[in-house]
This record gives structure tokens, sequence and C-alpha cells, in this order.
């Protein structure tokens, strides 16, 4: 019985020290953009080490958004990343004035990962299902027309 109560106990001991809190050098973590009024007030959760979750409603197709810590302006990043279409996966690897840009995106909830120390986020739609696209036309090139569009009926 007491190899048995050995064994648990260290078993339990180790789930124990696997278990830790989530670490960054940030004590928290905003989207500041025009969709907020560029407000820098705590709005991710730290979800893993150097990694903060939040989701943010975008209330137009294009717009601007930062990376801010600790509720102010003294650490935040921007770049040149310019999202068209979600999810998508960029860097924001600047901390100067520069600011990331959305546009063509349907208004509504989004979610933003990001990780402090690689400086790369992720950007999706967590709203209600997206409009399936309609086409108007359809247009098949290749070699037999030069690889050029032209009127075709399909």
């Amino acid at each position: 019985m007491s190899k048995k109560a050995g064994i648990l106990g260290l078993g339990l001991m180790g789930v124990v020290l696997a278990a830790h809190a989530q670490t960054s050098p940030y004590f928290s973590m905003a989207v500041p953009g025009g969709h907020n009024s560029w407000n820098t007030t705590p709005s991710m959760t730290l979800v893993a080490d150097n990694t903060w979750v939040g989701t943010q409603t975008l209330s137009s197709a294009s717009g601007e958004f930062k990376f801010a810590a600790n509720n102010g302006w003294t650490v935040n990043w921007g770049g040149n990343a310019s999202i068209a279409r979600v999810p998508a996966l960029a860097a924001a690897l600047t901390p100067t004035d520069t600011n990331l840009r959305y546009a063509g995106l349907t208004p509504g909830n989004y979610r933003f990962t990001f990780n402090d120390s690689t400086r790369d986020f992720q950007m999706e739609w967590v709203g209600a299902p997206l409009p399936i696209p309609v086409y108007t036309n359809v247009t098949v090139i290749g070699d037999f027309n030069g690889w050029t569009p032209g009127p075709a009926s399909m």
C-alpha cells in the first residue's frame, strides 16, 4: 500500500509542478484603433506565455489599429501589415508611429491573438457566418484563349 501511495503522491506532485501561471513582461494588453477611439484600456487576456487574446468589434470595413501594453502608449507595436481577408497571420514588428491596417472586411466581431515575444498576431472572424460571395461573371482563361479574359458562357 505504501508503494501505491508513494507513486500516487509523485504523480500528483508532477501535475502540480507542471501547472504554472502564464508569463509576460507586460501586465496588460490592448488593441487600440479607430474602432474604439484609440483606447488603450486593457482588452486582452493572457492565455499562454506571451500570448494574449481578445475580441474587438470593428464597425467599419476599413481601419487602423496597434497593440499597446501596460494601459498606455509607452510600449506599443504597429507595422506595415495590411489585412484584406481573415483569418490572417501577420507581424506587428515596429514599436513606432506606423499603424497596422485592415480593409474590405465585414464589420463585426474579430478575435485578435498577439504574441508579445515574437510580435506575431492573428486576426479572425468570430461573428455570425460570413455571407457567401455572389459572382456575376466567371471567366475561364488558358492557352486556348491566350490567357485573355473575354466573354464566356458557363
